[in-house]
């Protein structure tokens, strides 16, 4: 066993196979970017899309996209995702897709609901006096005023989707090896803690550090981006 303590030539220490932890950290984090950006942002695109149309139009669509949003949030999304990776092959695509399936609903119903107040305002109701489209008018005068709800919604989900992707890979069914992930680094060292604790408390804590900076930053641009908010 070859686990070192912090030193000067190694800052957080070393793994039993005698490999630099800061490094693994560093290597792990160019992976959970492009698992958060490719996730985050097809689960914000592909929910931003359904909002948009279930609540320009309303109706049956509208109760159709709204029950299945209500049934899909009481279902574990862990639970989920360890069923469809357990189904298909284990692989960081088919990470990515399983996390923007379960980070969807979120933006369904935030866009939605703002869609529901931009619809009704003078310059949709011109907008359609001028016979544009329905697309035209979700696309050029009701979408970007939903930008800043968006934008909110994708930062405060960057935490979730990276503590589901660490849950997983801690549980084997995340990132497949030989890739480097956070979540991974800690299941593979826990059996080492007694005498290596560091091992695992430093992927432990750059995870929580940034899971926090994410929802800091979103509730500091949800706070910027709601007029209700600043006036408090």
């Amino acid at each position: 066993m070859e686990d070192e303590n912090a030193s000067i030539s190694y800052f957080l220490g070393t793994d039993a196979l005698g490999r630099d932890i800061l490094s693994k950290i560093i290597a792990g984090a160019r992976i959970t970017v492009l698992v958060v950006v490719a996730a985050v942002g097809t689960g914000v695109i592909v929910g931003t899309t359904i909002g948009l149309v279930a609540g320009y139009f309303g109706g049956l669509i509208d109760d159709i996209v709204m029950r299945f949003v209500d049934a899909w949030n009481i279902l574990p999304g862990l639970l989920i995702i360890l069923v469809i990776v357990l189904v298909l092959e284990q692989s960081l695509e088919t990470l990515i897709i399983v996390l923007a399936i379960v980070s969807w609903p979120g933006a369904v119903r935030l866009v939605r609901a703002e869609t529901l107040s931009l619809k009704n305002r003078e310059y949709v109701a011109l907008a359609r006096v001028a016979g544009a489209s329905n697309t035209r008018i979700m696309i050029r005068h009701i979408l970007p005023g939903v930008v800043n709800i968006v934008i909110v919604t994708a930062t405060l989900g960057t935490g979730n989707i990276i503590l589901l992707e660490a849950s997983l890979s801690y549980l084997g069914a995340g990132i497949p090896p030989p890739e480097p992930s956070w979540g991974r680094m800690i299941s593979e060292e826990r059996q080492y803690i007694d005498a290596a604790w560091w091992t695992s408390l430093f992927p432990g804590l750059v995870i929580a550090m940034v899971v926090m900076s994410g929802n800091f930053l979103g509730d500091w641009f949800r706070d910027r981006v709601d007029p209700t908010l600043r006036q408090l």
